[in-house]
């Protein structure tokens, strides 16, 4: 009938160690196969600087291994970025200040960007129920919107997964071990 199963044997009476650890993998494998088959991922932008071992088939992605990949362009982030007011950062900021070690180059400008940017993938991934997400920043970020999304993804990483440069595939694996350890995964 097509069912994905697994044999575990022993004595019904006694559950020894090693049955009851079969059973608790197979039982978060099974679980990670679930999940991932209702999972959306995030994807602003695509296939950065060549790097074509982070592109993909969606189809075959789909089909294989059930998670349906939701593309942007990075003018989404850009626009809710804009969006965001200095107000709305002034407390990430300064936990910011308070306990990170910044570099003197490091402006108060360049922590506000860095929040609201924080920010902005925090709303996009609520609103399209994103499961993880991946940015692209190269070049469209980096070079011409003049900063990149590293701080607001590591942030945003202890909430769900989060990686970069478009890489479908590796994102995807994170969120298959986060599934499979309900830790974040870096």
């Amino acid at each position: 009938m097509g069912f994905n199963f697994k044999f575990v044997y022993g004595m019904p009476n006694s559950l020894s160690q090693g049955i009851k650890e079969e059973i608790k993998q197979f039982s978060k494998a099974a679980y990670t196969v679930s999940v991932l088959s209702k999972a959306r991922v995030g994807m602003l932008g695509y296939a950065a600087m060549g790097m074509y071992t982070g592109t993909f088939d969606h189809i075959d992605v789909r089909k294989k291994i059930g998670v349906e990949v939701e593309h942007l362009g990075q003018y989404v982030l850009v626009k809710r970025v804009d969006e965001i007011s200095d107000e709305q950062v002034k407390e990430l900021v300064s936990m910011a200040k308070r306990d990170w070690e910044i570099e003197p180059l490091v402006t108060e400008e360049d922590l506000k960007k860095a929040m609201k940017i924080y920010i902005a993938l925090k709303d996009i991934s609520i609103k399209f129920n994103w499961s993880a997400l991946t940015v692209k920043c190269q070049y469209e970020l980096s070079k011409y919107y003049k900063t990149t999304p590293c701080i607001g993804l590591s942030l945003l990483a202890d909430e769900l997964p989060c990686s970069c440069e478009g890489d479908i595939l590796l994102i995807i694996t994170q969120l298959m071990m986060y599934y499979l350890t309900g830790n974040p995964v870096a």
